[in-house]
This record gives C-alpha cells, sequence and structure tokens, in this order.
C-alpha cells in the first residue's frame, strides 16, 4: 500500500500510481471479510475506532 500511495504521489517511480484506489478498496475488502470470518461486526469495528480516536483527540463523537 505505501507504495501505490507513494507512486500516486510522485515519490515512487511505478506504472501503477492508478491502482491505488482499486488497493484501498481491496484492502477494506479483506478487513471486512476477516471480521466476519472472527464473529466480528466489521461496522462495530470502524466506529469504534472512529470514536476512541475522536475521544483521543477531543473531538465530538
Amino acid at each position: 500500500m505505501g507504495r501505490y500511495a507513494m507512486a500516486q504521489q510522485g515519490r515512487w517511480p511505478s506504472e501503477a500510481a492508478d491502482e491505488l484506489a482499486s488497493k484501498i478498496g481491496e484492502c477494506t475488502w479483506w478487513l471486512a471479510v476477516l471480521a466476519e470470518r472472527t464473529g466480528l461486526s466489521f461496522e462495530e469495528c470502524v466506529q469504534g475506532f472512529v470514536e476512541q480516536k475522536q475521544r483521543q483527540f477531543g473531538q465530538d463523537a
């Protein structure tokens, strides 16, 4: 992912800069599959993370 992001920003020599959006989608898909296979709610995992970060940075949830 790091190389795709760097390529998209022109900081990594690659012809694959246009694949970043697809790779982000792929990573998200795999995380959703992992959550499902382990009996977790993907939505609850994401919401919990966002709420934790909002508290950490002093923002309203």
